[in-house]
């Protein structure tokens, strides 16, 4: 596991999400600040680093 994610990992969270946070679905125009992949189960719990868990996140 790493939690180093690769441009083509976080462009597919990205373009899935629609530039959406996927919690509380604010476009990243509308933001101000840029989104960014979160780890829905952590790494410390062993959370992989892979599509199906990595949500768009806006952090701000």
């Amino acid at each position: 596991m790493s939690d180093w994610i690769s441009l083509e990992l976080r462009n597919f969270v990205r373009q899935r999400a629609c530039g959406r946070c996927e919690y509380c679905k604010l476009h990243e125009d509308d933001a101000g600040l840029r989104h960014q992949p979160d780890h829905i189960v952590a790494l410390k719990h062993r959370g992989a680093t892979v599509a199906s868990n990595l949500a768009w996140y806006f952090a701000g």
